[in-house]
């Protein structure tokens, strides 16, 4: 209501003038009244008035008053600046009614005027004390014409041209201009309506801005001078480049109890390349209770942009607002919204929320209770095409700092292969740093053609890096998995972790192909990373590594069965399953794939059967789905033969229909190989029984040598014992004489002798 009180004050200021003019036209004689004015507005209101100049007076063909330029001070407690001022005003008084005592006035124009409104921190204002309450009428005689002339009050228009009126607001800390102001009204009469049209531009500080009015209606004021009416009220308001706005209806209010009303409010603002907002309701306002109620509220917009693409969205509600507490709450709160096109990677989306919203306008928060949440979701990602979600809940969100929490205890989403149920909380919606914690339970989770049982999924989202760990069974075996998402690039990057247990591969390779090629239970660990997007764009940034391990399976595919059954029909009997069908069985198929730009290659895969085994190298191209490998068919190692002979089987081509070729060359090359290492055999085992049979009659001979040494040794010892016998004896019994000191003994000489020629013997035979 801050732009009607400098209207009604811009009256009140009117109706200064057109008195003072009264009195001019009852005397003829203007300025002789001038001190009589100025004395009488210091007298009721305390302010100084100031009428620079002449007052000019004509007669034809209307008695005309026009002033100079006119000052009326301010209240006090308040600065020492002007209340208001006007350069130049003038009145035209139609004569004959003056004889009647009647006041008619053909013309009333300001030009210049310069208002200012204020309201100081103690919520004082300045133009309180204007109309004192309990005020004594008139009693002096120019009172008396006064009240006599305005009996009869008639103003053909007034015109106010180039003014200016300011607002300023201590405790809200806030300053509203409206300049350049121009305000024309049709004949104004005592309880008749009066046609008004006001057009300005419109600045503030808080919020700021700066836009262009249009204000159009007609008012009247009831008899009791308490109802008054604004019919066919019309507000056009423009911010250059940014909105284009129109509000209409029909206002009613009360003077006494500040009561306004427009049960028919429209209004329709225009975005600068958004699109078009329409609202409707009935509106209420209490200025004494300072509460904005907007009943029965319709709200539609209608907007398109390059990300969001066409948006068609519609709000209802019950709302009510107070602007001394500067709370909005809304009761029965509907939205609805439909999105389609746009660069979001969705096709549509069609989204309901309810709940019991509370904005707290000052603290910028955002409360939602009893939130009910649920969305229709359109996109070529999303398994199935269609997303459908349901939620509830509440809202705490500050809108300035972007924190809060979106808490749905109860979540579900459904699309046309999976149903999940479960909770979500998103912690500070608002900033780029949020996170999401949620958790789910699905009888079935599916990405076709993959069905995951008795699933759960963990859901966090923090920094950007979104991680989703689901866990179950996938194809009877056990499976847990984690997908990183690192939401912050360009496109998003994609690293998993995937370990399963036992899967059945038979029921793997029909989800994929429809046929059971391979069976068995696999065991792998895969680390693979690549880019979100469509299956090509993943395909061809798919990176990582791939452990496996298959066992107690077979290899059901005819042409490779029926060429391993070729190549090894010396090591395996032919083998024919139930259905009839030729396949291959094996114990263990392990080994590790490497992945680059979606090619898997592996330097050695083995495969181990009964009776043989299978190595194999090459690549695999999911890109353009075709394959190139090759395959060492031959012997299962054994401790005294690890390397038997094999043969090579290459497989190559498109996925759809391989070729298989054996590659002969290789083969008669390793067959010569192996003969070639059997004669080598051959030959080293008859030069080592040769060399044995060397060995041994070499051996033989040196024994028989040795025998005889010793022999021939035993007797040469015998002969020199007995001689020492003899010699000792013919010496013992002889001279009898003993060894000198240090001479050693005849025994001593006789042994000693003997050693040596034993030495001498031995060195001849060594």
């Amino acid at each position: 209501m801050a732009v009607l009180r400098p209207l009604a004050w811009l009256f009140a200021l009117v109706l200064l003038v057109v008195a003072a003019i009264a009195m001019f036209a009852l005397t003829f004689d203007a300025n002789r009244y001038k001190p009589e004015l100025v004395t009488l507005v210091k007298e009721k209101t305390g302010r100084d008035l100031n009428i620079d100049g002449d007052i000019e007076l004509s007669f034809y063909p209307n008695i005309a008053l026009q002033l100079g330029q006119v000052k009326l001070g301010n209240a006090k407690g308040f600065d020492s600046g002007l209340f208001a001022e006007a350069d130049n005003a003038r009145v035209a008084v139609q004569f004959l009614p003056l004889l009647e005592q009647q006041l008619k006035i053909n013309e009333v124009y300001l030009q210049g005027l310069k208002l200012n409104l204020h309201r100081n921190k103690s919520g004082k204002t300045n133009w309180e004390d204007l109309l004192p309450a309990g005020s004594a009428p008139a009693d002096d005689e120019a009172g008396e014409a006064m009240t006599k002339l305005l009996g009869g009050f008639v103003v053909a228009g007034v015109s106010v041209e180039d003014s200016q009126v300011r607002w300023r607001d201590d405790v809200q800390g806030k300053t509203l201009t409206l300049a350049p102001l121009n305000l024309k009204t049709s004949a104004i009469h005592p309880g008749e309506p009066v046609d008004i049209h006001l057009d300005t531009n419109l600045k503030q500080n808080q919020p700021a801005l700066d836009m262009h009015l249009d204000i159009a209606t007609t008012a009247q004021l009831a008899d009791n001078k308490d109802d008054f009416t604004l019919t066919a009220l019309k507000v056009q308001a423009q911010l250059p480049d940014q909105l284009d706005a129109s509000v209409s209806g029909n206002l009613q209010g009360k003077l006494d109890s500040q009561q306004l009303a427009v049960p028919d409010l429209q209004a329709v603002l225009k975005l600068a390349g958004l699109g078009t907002l329409n609202l409707g309701g009935n509106l209420k306002a209490d200025l004494s209770k300072q509460t904005l109620d907007l009943g029965g509220l319709q709200a539609r917009a209608q907007l398109d942009n390059a990300v969001a693409g066409k948006v068609d969205a519609g709000l209802s509600g019950d709302a009510h607002y107070n602007l001394d507490k500067q709370v909005l709450s809304m009761g029965g709160m509907q939205l609805q919204a439909n999105l389609q096109g746009g660069e979001l990677p969705v096709q549509s989306v069609s989204a309901k929320l309810s709940g019991q919203p509370t904005f707290k306008v000052k603290d910028q928060q955002l409360d939602i209770d009893e939130l009910q949440l649920t969305a229709d979701v359109e996109a070529d990602q999303i398994p199935g095409g269609q997303l459908q979600q349901q939620a509830s809940g509440n809202l705490k969100l500050n809108l300035a700092s972007g924190k809060g929490v979106l808490d749905l205890p109860k979540t579900w989403l459904q699309t046309k292969d999976y149903q999940l149920d479960g909770q979500l909380q998103v912690q500070d919606p608002l900033l780029p740093e949020r996170k999401v914690d949620g958790s789910f339970k699905s009888a079935v989770l599916s990405y076709p053609p993959f069905e995951l049982q008795q699933a759960t999924l963990g859901v966090h989202l923090g920094n950007g890096q979104l991680q989703l760990t689901p866990t179950g069974t996938l194809f009877k075996g056990n499976y847990q998995g984690t997908i990183n998402i690192d939401t912050l690039q360009t496109p998003a990057t994609l690293r998993t972790e995937h370990k399963v247990q036992k899967l059945r591969t038979e029921d793997l390779l029909f989800a994929l192909t429809d046929d059971r090629l391979v069976t068995g239970a696999l065991d792998m660990n895969a680390k693979l990373d690549s880019v979100v997007g469509d299956a090509a764009t993943f395909k061809q940034n798919l990176n990582g590594v791939i452990d496996f391990e298959l066992t107690d399976g077979t290899i059901r595919d005819a042409n490779f069965a029926q060429k391993t059954k070729e190549i090894v029909k010396l090591f395996e009997k032919e083998s024919i399953n139930d259905m009839g069908e030729k396949e291959v069985a094996f114990t263990t198929l392990k080994g590790q794939w490497k992945v680059k730009q979606g090619v898997f290659s592996t330097a050695e895969n083995v495969m181990t059967a009964p009776h043989f085994q299978v190595k194999g190298n090459g690549e695999v191209n999911i890109v353009n789905e075709s394959l190139d490998f090759k395959l060492r068919v031959g012997e299962k190692p054994k401790p005294d033969k690890p390397e038997g002979l094999f043969a090579p089987l290459h497989i190559f081509g498109p996925w759809s229909k391989p070729s298989y070729e054996v590659e002969l060359d290789v083969l008669l090359k390793e067959m010569a190989k192996h003969k070639l290492d059997e004669e080598k055999g051959k030959l080293k085992d008859k030069f080592e029984a040769e060399k044995q049979k060397q060995t041994d009659a070499l051996q033989q001979k040196r024994d028989e040598a040795k025998d005889r040494l010793k022999q021939e040794l035993q007797g040469e010892q015998d002969k020199l014992e007995q001689r020492l016998q003899d010699q000792l004896q013919k010496q013992l019994g002889g001279s009898g004489e003993q060894p000198q000191e240090g001479e050693a003994s005849p025994e001593d000489q006789l042994k000693k002798k003997l050693e040596d020629g034993l030495k001498d013997k031995l060195k001849g035979l060594f």
